[in-house]
């Protein structure tokens, strides 16, 4: 369908836009970081369909080596000019990044099963959802924990933004490759036990926190 990732952004981002005016402060931030992951993955579509046309790569392996490149720089953007111009809290550098993601995965995942309507089913919304959805959540997140690290720190700049970077492209590049595997499954479950495994290490670092306090108090 002739401009079908068009169409999806606009019927996606309009009404987000309308909602701006009716949102708090804190809800039009996480808004406005939803809808920059939205508008990233169009243009992500629109460079990476480019770029397709003029290298000499199957799709495989374009995939792998060159979309998750294109896609984790786009993400990463908005990320290092707020972190940088705003300094906001690690909080919000992790809200937003993982929110970034989010918007992005919103728009691809509409797109993947818009665009193969013929043969979605179910199983391919949740499978979608929880894979794409999560993957790109997570390698979006990884680089917005790393700028907590070095957005203070200049001499750490440039090394640690290239190794956030690579951080998430690999990821990226290994979920890319195993879902068109014969180890999709595989490939599809990584995000979800990656972020399960955040979930329980924020988990137990929060009780940390909680039973320093007690002791702290129990024993001044």
């Amino acid at each position: 369908m002739e401009n079908l990732s068009l169409m999806l952004l606009l019927s996606i981002i309009i009404p987000m836009i309308m909602a701006l005016f009716i949102f708090d402060k804190r809800s039009k931030t996480n808004m406005i970081f939803m809808m920059l992951g939205i508008v990233s993955c169009f243009f992500c579509g629109e460079i990476n369909g480019l770029l397709y046309n003029v290298m000499p790569l199957g799709m495989q392996d374009f995939t792998v080596n060159v979309t998750p490149v294109v896609e984790e720089i786009a993400k990463a953007y908005p990320i290092f000019l707020y972190a940088f111009l705003f300094k906001p809290s690690k909080k919000k550098i992790y809200e937003s990044a993982i929110i970034i993601g989010i918007g992005f995965s919103i728009l691809e995942n509409s797109y993947m099963i818009a665009n193969n309507s013929e043969n979605v089913s179910l199983m391919l919304a949740l499978v979608r959802g929880f894979g794409a959805g999560m993957m790109h959540g997570i390698t979006t997140f990884a680089v917005g924990f790393g700028i907590t690290f070095i957005y203070t720190k200049k001499k750490l700049f440039i090394a640690g933004s290239f190794a956030m970077m690579c951080v998430a492209i690999t990821y990226h590049s290994i979920y890319n490759d195993l879902v068109q595997s014969s180890y999709s499954m595989a490939g599809f479950i990584m995000p979800v036990i990656t972020f399960i495994a955040m979930m329980v290490i924020n988990k137990l670092k929060k009780l940390e926190i909680v039973g320093k306090s007690v002791s702290e108090e129990m024993n001044p």
